[in-house]
């Protein structure tokens, strides 16, 4: 929820849409959020969509969410490699 928070806050702050608009592009925002029902992010797609899509975004979800996939690929590997080195993401 936190990233979603984020993400509206961010092209509310610098109006992306408003300019993507002006120059006929689409804005989408990639959500570590699946599709598929079995996974408990899933619980949250609706209302973080119409949040999302409130402001004019796109959203775009896991699996299609290549972006999302790889920051999230990348931020669990990180962490079990420093989990297994005894220190916390945060160190």
């Amino acid at each position: 929820m936190e990233e979603a928070e984020r993400t509206v806050k961010l092209f509310s702050d610098v109006d992306i849409v408003s300019i993507a608009k002006a120059y006929h592009v689409t804005c989408a925002a990639h959500i570590d959020i699946s599709l598929n029902p079995k996974y408990k992010s899933n619980e949250m797609l609706k209302a973080i969509r119409g949040w999302i899509e409130g402001i004019g975004v796109k959203v775009i979800a896991k699996p299609d969410s290549y972006a999302a996939n790889a920051v999230a690929d990348r931020f669990a590997r990180t962490r079990c490699k420093l989990l297994k080195q005894g220190k916390r993401h945060n160190d």
